[in-house]
C-alpha cells in the first residue's frame, strides 16, 4: 500500500509513510481514515515521510482538500498540530512545501519540511521514530 500510518501514544505522535506513486485516491483514503473515521487519534505531532515516494498523481486541489479537512478536524477539538515532513527528493520536497505552507497559514498548525531526516525529526524534538514502541495502527 502506498500509504501507511501508525500512532504512538507515548509521544502523541502520528507517523505517515508514503511510498511508490501516491494517487489522489491514496490521499483521500488516508485522509478519511485519520480525520473523518478517526481510526487513529488526532496527534499533536505528525511525521510525514516521503522517502520511498517515486511519484505523485495528484495536484494542488487534492492537497488543499486534505489541508481543509485536517485543519477543520483540529479546530473542532481545539488542538494544534505540529507536523514535520521528510522529503529527500525534489518532487517530494515540492509537495511537502505546498502542504506545509498551507498548514502554516492556517493558524491551526506549525509545519516544517526538510530533505534531511534527522533535521525533520529534530524539529519535532525526536532523535528517531519510536518504531520499537507499541503502536496503535
Amino acid at each position: 500500500m502506498p500509504v501507511e500510518a501508525k500512532y504512538f501514544p507515548q509521544h502523541d505522535l502520528r507517523w505517515v509513510r508514503y511510498s511508490q506513486t501516491v494517487t489522489a485516491c491514496d490521499l483521500a483514503d488516508i485522509t478519511q481514515q485519520i480525520y473523518i473515521d478517526r481510526r487513529l487519534p488526532l496527534a499533536g505531532l505528525e511525521f510525514v515521510d516521503f522517502e520511498a515516494v517515486t511519484g505523485f498523481a495528484l495536484g494542488f486541489a487534492e492537497v488543499a482538500g486534505v489541508h481543509d479537512i485536517a485543519v477543520g478536524a483540529y479546530r473542532a477539538v481545539g488542538r494544534m498540530l505540529r507536523l514535520s515532513c521528510h522529503a529527500p527528493t525534489e518532487l517530494g520536497y515540492g509537495m511537502g512545501r505546498m502542504y506545509t505552507t498551507l498548514l502554516n497559514n492556517s493558524g491551526q498548525a506549525e509545519a516544517f519540511v526538510s530533505r534531511d531526516r534527522a533535521e525533520a525529526l529534530d524539529w519535532l524534538g525526536l532523535q528517531a521514530l519510536p518504531h520499537d514502541m507499541p503502536a496503535c495502527a
